[in-house]
Parts: C-alpha cells; structure tokens; sequence
C-alpha cells in the first residue's frame, strides 16, 4: 500500500467540504479552490516553521 502525502489527506479532507459550499462548481473550479487553501496550510509541509520555500 502506498503511504498518501500530506496533499493527498488534504485534498480528500476538504473536497467534501468544498463540494458542500461550491455544490454547482465544477470538478476543476474547486480543485482550484483546494489548491489555493493548500497553499496557504498549516498542514503543508511547506508551512512549517524551518521549512524551505
């Protein structure tokens, strides 16, 4: 079994949620959406304190 990347768990986590508050948005809208929050994620490895940018 392969191990999901923090991305993966994020994505799956907050589709449910974006489906519920973009229900007429299309797959790619929201996937933009998510893309937007990941960036901004404290649970993006990139956002941690030390990390490289």
């Amino acid at each position: 079994m392969v191990k999901k990347s923090a991305y993966n768990k994020f994505v799956k986590k907050e589709s449910a949620k974006f489906k519920q508050t973009h229900p007429k948005g299309t797959t790619q809208e929201r996937m933009k959406l998510i893309g937007a929050a990941w960036a901004k994620s404290p649970e993006n490895p990139k956002n941690k304190p030390g990390a490289k940018k």
